[in-house]
């Protein structure tokens, strides 16, 4: 079951508490990107109803000491496919994303929520960077308008911030990865997105199920 609300303002406390994520040890750059899926240009009666026509696009990269591991992870659910990648960041890498948000505008220990209304139907996009010396927090439920320019951000820092957002998920994006189907999905289904992070894995579950039950509808009409 969809939740909603009338004001993303109002329900600020909730998802600071119910999605703040653990303490980290090492530094890390995490994020949650839900955009637009590229099936969602199709006739929307070729996927559940009650499935958002969006993409969930997550990347956690942990440094510790010397190097930077980052793992990225995406569920299409419109495109049924699920995709999966790892790769090694530099130290350099690293520091040159906090120093682009630095230049962007953004203070250490800041935290930027645009003020949005709207029905909260699908997890808020975030992006959460935690290291020793600049640490910031960035939050958004309409994160794919905003990057088309559907929707305007008025505020200039939280402009830049967010462009330099969408440019770190680019360079984030593996070039090779690994690309399942309905197999994974019935999976991910199966065992309720256990094995996907906290903050996105309730998401995972309600999409993969509502994923399978149209696909054993399918079967049953023919």
């Amino acid at each position: 079951m969809r939740r909603s609300c009338t004001a993303f303002l109002v329900l600020l406390p909730c998802l600071l508490g119910c999605q703040k994520s653990a303490p980290f040890g090492p530094e890390s750059i995490e994020m949650l990107a839900v955009l637009l899926s590229p099936c969602a240009t199709r006739d929307q009666v070729t996927w559940p109803k009650n499935l958002l026509p969006v993409r969930y696009v997550y990347v956690q990269i942990r440094r510790d000491e010397n190097r930077a591991i980052e793992q990225y992870r995406e569920f299409d659910g419109p495109c049924k496919v699920v995709s999966t990648g790892t790769r090694q960041w530099t130290s350099e890498q690293f520091e040159g994303v906090k120093e682009r948000f630095k230049r962007a505008g953004v203070h250490n220990g800041q935290l930027i929520i645009p003020s949005e209304e709207g029905s909260f139907d699908s997890p808020v996009s975030f992006l959460d960077v935690h290291t020793s010396k600049f640490s910031f927090d960035l939050h958004t439920m309409y994160l794919r308008f905003r990057w088309s320019g559907e929707q305007k951000t008025e505020d200039p820092v939280t402009e830049k911030a967010l462009s330099e957002w969408q440019r770190l998920l680019l360079e984030a994006t593996p070039v090779v990865q690994t690309k399942s189907g309905i197999a994974e999905i019935t999976r991910i289904a199966q065992d309720c997105g256990k094995d996907w992070p906290e903050r996105l894995s309730q998401w995972v579950c309600s999409d993969s199920r509502e994923i399978i039950r149209h696909e054993q509808a399918d079967k049953t009409v023919r």
